[in-house]
């Protein structure tokens, strides 16, 4: 298991400490580097520096506002997957109870065992960082049960045909979802980010300060804030690798099982 993933496993709360440790520890190490280079700096030179520090913190934060936008996007489609996989399979199910009454009953155990799958197996396993198969044998199931009947009236043959064009819609809908596994914020990205804190925290360090103990509660005040937007993105780009506060919420699931169980036709 890698440190990356170390750092994942833990509660959101717990990463954004570690992300704020981060900051005072990097503007600790860079002060105490550069602090040779103290009686080297003068005063008449911030001016200079402060122009460089503030075009490269544009460049930096708009960088950064990208990537919060590009996370956050993704979290909201990977939600939105979740909501569609759930109402597909009620939609499936609805489709087989209105379209024939005998159909309904031979599909109701493979698609409650395959959402059961979902929330017990699948959620779990996508929570500790597993990359699940696009395949499915419990939907393999409901596709040979489905396979498996054969309608004797113009009426079963239409609730089948109806109950055949859901069920590709639900394996559709299960690959939307696991198509969100992936971050969507490249590793170049996160380089450059992590670069670019770094540089901005040099540059900050090398402004002649009367007083450095200002210095330094300001320059941490900074890193800190860079490093904890930095976990925010990151808690956003894994939508499912969060604790239960901020992943993906598979609660659409489990009131799917209840109305498909119920024989309820409401969700």
């Amino acid at each position: 298991m890698s440190l990356f993933d170390v750092f994942n496993a833990l509660p959101s709360t717990t990463q954004i400490y570690v992300g704020s440790l981060h900051g005072l520890l990097l503007t600790a190490c860079v002060g105490l580097l550069l602090r040779p280079l103290r009686p080297w700096l003068e005063h008449d030179k911030n001016d200079e520096l402060g122009v460089i520090i503030a075009v490269i913190g544009v460049f930096y934060g708009l960088i950064i506002a990208a990537l919060l936008m590009r996370a956050i996007a993704h979290f909201d489609i990977a939600s939105e997957a979740v909501e569609q996989e759930a109402q597909v399979s009620t939609s499936f199910y609805r489709a087989a109870l209105n379209g024939d009454a005998a159909l309904a009953p031979q599909l109701k155990p493979p698609l409650l065992n395959y959402l059961r799958t979902v929330v017990e197996k699948e959620a779990p396993q996508q929570m500790n960082g597993a990359i699940l198969s696009m395949q499915s044998e419990e939907l393999a199931q409901i596709s040979a049960a489905l396979r498996n009947i054969h309608p004797d009236t113009a009426g079963q043959l239409a609730a089948k045909q109806q109950a055949s064009q859901q069920l590709e819609s639900l394996y559709a809908a299960r690959h939307a979802r696991l198509s969100h596994q992936t971050m969507a914020v490249p590793p170049e990205a996160w380089i450059i980010s992590l670069i670019g804190e770094v540089l901005i925290v040099v540059l900050a360090w090398l402004l002649h300060f009367s007083r450095p103990a200002l210095q330094f509660v300001m320059i941490a005040a900074l890193a800190v804030s860079i490093s904890i937007t930095l976990v925010v993105i990151l808690i956003y780009d894994t939508p499912y690798l969060a604790d239960e506060q901020v992943a993906v919420n598979y609660g659409a699931y489990r009131q799917a099982m209840a109305a498909i169980a119920n024989d309820s036709l409401q969700y």
